[in-house]
């Protein structure tokens, strides 16, 4: 092997230099490394032999070298591409678990039919010497998935606490929550749980139930869906939803739920209804939490979708 170069002619070492010395002072025992890296090895090794003579390093790692993992266009992932970013991935909702579970999928696997395992059965059966020779590809669909899974793998205060960074994040909760924001993530925190697959959905689902009425912004083509009478179905929904003393709700319910159908009437108030029982946040996204689950858990949402249906129906 012909001599190589360890420092810039100004003196600043290269990374030829660095690396190893660096990994010798944090006691670094098993390096592994791209394929791409093998060529470089020996020096590598020559340079640890030498930090090792004058007591630098206090032994010689094991080396190993994995196979690439491809990105977008069967290309090799850069640490320039989007998918290679874990800050990145945290900010969309990744979660320590799935993430983790998807990545150690790249090249091993715990078993032939099993994709989904927890973290410490990754410790525990992991085996550098299993992983397979050819090149994976990162998919960030089934990355999601995965990690989907694992959200819902989560208890309910613990879902709880790793969703409040992505609320602060977008505005609706401060650093500490109030007594009724705390009531109203434990009671909405269920239903999107069951729904998403990444943390950073959850804001925008429970948007409505966070912004002052004021500020929900429907957009124009949810508008155009909405029926004249929308107002009055939903005073209709409110005296359905409103508690009522036990020997009374039977009867109120049926009294109500015939007003509703009646207000409903033909098969198109039927299905601009049906919009109508959204949120706020559904009428603009199309989408919904859980329509009645909302309503019935969270007494605020009827009432603040007649307040934005008051302000700006057509």
């Amino acid at each position: 092997m012909p001599d190589f170069a360890v420092v810039r002619a100004n003196g600043a070492p290269l990374y030829t230099l660095v690396n190893p010395v660096d990994d010798a002072l944090m006691g670094i025992t098993h390096v592994l490394r791209g394929e791409d890296l093998l060529s470089s090895t020996p020096r590598q090794i020559a340079l640890y032999r030498a930090l090792y003579a004058i007591g630098v390093a206090e032994y010689m790692p094991e080396f190993g070298h994995l196979p690439y993992v491809m990105g977008q266009g069967n290309k090799k992932l850069s640490k320039r591409d989007p998918e290679s970013s874990l800050f990145l991935h945290r900010e969309r909702g990744f979660i320590r678990e799935g993430l983790l579970n998807y990545l150690s999928l790249l090249g091993w696997s715990l078993s032939a039919d099993e994709d989904i395992f927890t973290v410490e059965q990754l410790v525990a059966n992991f085996d550098i010497h299993d992983v397979l020779g050819n090149p994976a590809r990162f998919d960030i669909k089934k990355a999601e998935a995965i990690n989907g899974t694992h959200v819902r793998m989560l208890t309910p205060e613990d879902f709880r606490q790793r969703l409040v960074p992505y609320l602060r994040a977008a505005g609706f909760v401060g650093e500490i929550l109030t007594p009724r924001q705390e009531e109203i993530l434990a009671e909405s925190a269920p239903l999107v749980q069951e729904r998403i697959t990444l943390l950073g959905e959850a804001p925008e689902m429970l948007a409505f139930l966070f912004k002052k009425d004021d500020a929900i912004d429907i957009a124009d083509d949810a508008r155009k869906g909405l029926p004249e009478n929308l107002v009055e179905v939903l005073d209709a929904a409110l005296v359905a939803l409103e508690p009522s003393p036990t020997g009374q709700r039977k009867a109120s319910r049926q009294r109500s739920s015939k007003r509703w159908w009646k207000i409903l009437g033909s098969s198109r108030a039927s299905r601009s209804a049906r919009c109508a029982r959204q949120s706020p946040a559904a009428a603009s996204r199309r989408r919904c939490s859980n329509r009645w689950s909302s309503w019935a858990r969270i007494p605020r949402s009827p009432a603040c979708a007649r307040s934005a249906a008051s302000s700006g129906t057509p």
